[in-house]
């Protein structure tokens, strides 16, 4: 019997599903409706309606839009903030940026976490990186106690100028963990070492309201009883990365793999579609390299070999 591989596009209106038969390389593709409300629904459509035997399925290929439209639709889990002290409106104070200055009653979009889950902690990191002030414990772990009264599903630590010097998130992270080990901790120096405060603030805050969600989603899709995913065999495509779902069920304590926010990073990135050795089984001497720098990119091809 043949072997077959299966991609899987879950688009807003349709569900593209492209089949390739190893043996042969004949491809085939159906459509059919997507299914907002249970994605999966239109998935095991599309498996149905292209008589896929799943039994015989050696990859199975799967794009999403799951967290860009969470952020659209701001239909996310609540989520906390641990900042360090005097420094909680960051995210709503931005840059000062504006399309007229002087217009002081003109709103921008509302940080994704509202100032009351936004606590704060005392604690300093000078630029250079050295600890002035080593984080207040008691004080960490009474924000630890208010965030676990309150039943957040994730948390974002962003500290100043944690990015030369992270030690004092880390141990922010490990005694939250102590009251809530289940629960995903994003923070600021490993999410985006990067300098400025607002772009790395609301990118950890970004990553940690998206954590519950995408894992959520890419859960349900590894343990779904008829999908390969259980078998390692699934990958899933988010935001320009390309992961298997057994490693991105493996950041579920850790919060979201940073690279899957990566448009919203303001370095460059560089990510690979494709492995060179199924690449080469196909014919097909070139990958497609993704590079992205802040808003822009550009795709770029180079020999597999």
């Amino acid at each position: 019997m043949s072997r077959i591989r299966v991609a899987v596009d879950v688009g807003g209106t349709f569900t593209d599903i492209c089949i390739m038969d190893e043996d042969s390389g004949a491809i085939r593709i159906e459509k059919t409706a997507s299914t907002p409300d249970d994605p999966m629904q239109a998935i095991m459509n599309g498996v149905d309606q292209g008589r896929i035997d799943l039994s015989q399925v050696t990859m199975f290929s799967h794009g999403t839009t799951v967290a860009t439209n969470a952020l659209i639709t701001r239909r996310l889990p609540r989520t906390a903030m641990v900042c360090t002290e005097g420094f909680r409106d960051v995210v709503e104070i931005r840059r000062a940026n504006k399309e007229d200055l002087w217009d002081t009653y003109k709103d921008v979009a509302k940080p994704y976490i509202p100032r009351r889950d936004r606590l704060t902690v005392r604690e300093r990191v000078s630029a250079e990186g050295t600890i002035l002030e080593a984080l207040d414990e008691e004080a960490a772990r009474r924000v630890a106690d208010i965030l676990k009264k309150r039943q957040v599903k994730s948390i974002a630590v962003c500290f100043m100028n944690s990015y030369v010097n992270g030690a004092n998130e880390r141990r922010m992270r490990e005694i939250l963990k102590e009251a809530m080990p289940d629960l995903p901790v994003s923070i600021s120096s490993e999410v985006m070492p990067e300098i400025f405060e607002h772009e790395r603030f609301s990118t950890t805050v970004a990553n940690a309201v998206l954590s519950p969600v995408v894992v959520d989603y890419t859960n349900r899709l590894a343990n779904h009883d008829d999908l390969p995913g259980r078998q390692g065999a699934a990958i899933t495509k988010l935001a320009d990365a390309v992961l298997s779902i057994a490693r991105q069920r493996r950041t579920h304590r850790q919060g979201l793999d940073p690279r899957l926010l990566d448009p919203l990073h303001n370095h460059i990135s560089d990510f690979l579609i494709g492995v060179d050795d199924d690449l080469t089984r196909l014919g097909i001497d070139h990958r497609l390299r993704r590079e992205a720098a802040g808003r822009a990119g550009r795709s770029r091809c180079r020999p597999t070999r």
